[in-house]
C-alpha cells in the first residue's frame, strides 16, 4: 500500500516512456526535470547509468539505485 511518499517520473520525450496506467495521485510524470534541484530533495534516487541524471545524484549523497543502460527510458526520484 502507500508508504506516503512523493516520486517524479522522468520519462523524456519518447511517448513509449509514458505510464500505461494512471499513476497515484502522490506521483508526478514529466518530460524532464531539474536533476540536480530534485537530487537535493530527494530520499533515495533511481536514475539511469547517464551521467547527466547520475552526477547530480551522487553529489547529493543520497541513496541510489542505478538503472543499468539496458533498461533507461525512465528515472525515478522519490521524494
Amino acid at each position: 500500500g502507500p508508504i506516503g511518499c512523493r516520486a517524479v517520473l522522468v520519462t523524456g520525450s519518447d511517448p513509449r516512456n509514458l505510464p500505461l496506467s494512471p499513476l497515484p495521485s502522490s506521483v508526478i510524470a514529466s518530460a524532464a526535470a531539474p536533476h540536480l534541484a530534485l537530487s537535493a530533495r530527494a530520499s533515495v534516487i533511481v536514475p539511469p547509468a547517464g551521467v547527466g541524471p547520475l552526477a547530480p545524484a551522487i553529489r547529493a549523497g543520497r541513496p541510489l539505485v542505478i538503472v543499468p543502460p539496458a533498461l533507461l527510458g525512465v528515472m525515478v526520484a522519490i521524494v
